[in-house]
């Protein structure tokens, strides 16, 4: 696996070729113009070897990217090289043969000097890829350079002209190193935004993949869904019709043959009434929570509770009147989202259980109260019933999670199942508190109406 300056190096290549293609070429055909001018205009003898060199090192790098770096362009760097050490070979033989020479004057020196600081520049500039080398060329160059110096003339009489040519090198290796230090930092960050890029699509590729999962998967618990709703449906039916006519004809045989069945008949066909009477009504109560539990829509409408609570009491009212019920509305019920015939059925349940579950001799009283709790309603249901055992806190919410026989207490076992979950259904809890002897506190967890939601009308149906 590459490492990261490897890869910035091969990002380089391209952009190197080009750079390179483009010193080449035109330092090729400078040198080429200043031999010339060496030869006819300034009359400078002893040049034209040095100028070769620039010649040949340009030359050697365009032919060579013109042909075996297209097949190996690993090798750019090595090559690259050539035509950058070729012109610092070149200008530094010229400045050795200028400082050295006699007959040359302040003008030349100066000449050469601009000269030197130009190609200096344009080297910089140009260097690409070979940057981070560059400072390492250029020691080598200012070693070679001050020996050739050292042999060929006297630094102090033409210390400043010299003197430029070092500051002027070491200043451009610093721009180098930086412009260096720079773009390899953009890669650096430019490489973190391609992974993180790269990450980001593997994810959303999942997600989509999961999407597309849960899609099916919804789609098959739709369609088991409406099977089970019409398994339900039937089989309701087809088990309700045998029971009516088993409770049906159990009464007619009662009726008709009471006074010629002797007592022990009388009680079983009693028996097989009350049976069927329960059958029925388990049927029922089931069908209900198929619907509730297999539902994948219920509509969602604004409903006050208070005024659900009063349709609920005056339906149970004879049953109320019946056990001496007291029932206390300590608070305000909220208005909520919700349904409004789920709502019925849920304080139908907990109101029946509460007048219900009760000691022998003992009048029901039901409390109700509601408090708001951050981003929810806590309504409580509290009674002075029989109550329940902590280790049964779970149970009484599973379907047929009876405590009690029905010789006990009649009942389906299915009321506090439906109960959690109708609540369940628009995002809230239901919990118990109980002592034995005691009661029980039923807490439900409602979500506060949202004021969107306060647009659909509010129930009214009373």
């Amino acid at each position: 696996m590459l490492s990261l300056q490897q890869e910035y190096q091969q990002h380089c290549i391209p952009h190197t070729i080009k750079i390179g293609r483009f010193l080449s070429g035109i330092g090729m055909l400078f040198i080429i113009y200043f031999a010339i001018a060496d030869i006819i205009v300034l009359k400078i003898e002893g040049t034209l070897p040095w100028r070769l060199i620039g010649i040949l090192s340009t030359a050697i790098f365009l032919i060579s990217s013109y042909t075996w770096l297209k097949k190996d362009k690993s090798k750019v760097y090595i090559t690259y090289t050539i035509p950058i050490i070729g012109i610092l070979v070149m200008m530094s033989g010229i400045a050795l043969l200028i400082f050295s020479n006699s007959s040359s004057n302040d003008s030349d020196f100066a000449a050469v000097t601009i000269g030197f600081i130009s190609v200096w520049f344009v080297l910089s500039i140009t260097a690409a890829g070979l940057r981070p080398w560059f400072p390492y060329i250029s020691l080598v160059w200012a070693i070679v350079f001050g020996i050739g110096l050292a042999f060929c003339c006297k630094w102090g009489d033409h210390g400043a002209y010299i003197g430029s040519i070092y500051l002027l090198a070491i200043f451009t290796n610093i721009i180098t190193w930086q412009q260096y230090k720079a773009n390899f930092k953009n890669f650096q960050i430019n490489r973190l935004l391609e992974d993180k890029e790269k990450e980001l699509k593997v994810k959303n590729e999942d997600i989509s993949k999961q999407n597309t999962q849960l899609k099916n998967a919804n789609d098959r618990l739709k369609v088991i869904n409406e099977q089970l709703e019409n398994f339900a449906r039937v089989t309701s039916h087809d088990l309700s019709e045998p029971l009516r006519l088993i409770n049906s004809f159990g009464k007619l045989l009662q009726n008709k043959n009471k006074n010629k069945l002797d007592p022990e008949s009388n009680e079983y066909l009693e028996y097989m009434v009350a049976a069927s009477h329960r059958m029925r009504h388990l049927i029922t109560q089931l069908l209900k929570y198929s619907k509730i539990t297999t539902q994948d829509y219920v509509e969602k409408e604004t409903v006050d509770m208070n005024q659900i609570f009063k349709e609920v009491q005056q339906d149970l009212s004879l049953r109320i009147q019946e056990t001496k019920t007291v029932i206390d509305v300590k608070s305000k019920l909220p208005v909520v989202s919700g349904n409004s015939s789920l709502l019925i059925q849920l304080f139908q349940n907990l109101l029946s259980n509460s007048i219900k579950f009760q000691p022998p001799g003992q009048a029901p009283k039901v409390v109700i109260e509601s408090n708001r709790v951050n981003g929810h309603y806590l309504i409580t249901f509290k009674d002075n019933g029989i109550g329940i055992p902590e280790s049964s806190y779970k149970r009484i919410f599973d379907v047929f999670g009876r405590l009690h026989t029905a010789g006990e207490y009649e009942g389906s076992g299915i009321g506090l199942a439906t109960c959690k979950k109708i609540v369940e259904q628009f995002g809230g809890t239901i919990n118990v508190e109980s002592k034995e002897g005691v009661g029980s506190t039923f807490l439900i967890e409602w979500p506060v109406l949202k004021i969107e939601e306060m647009k659909k009308p509010l129930f009214t149906n009373l």
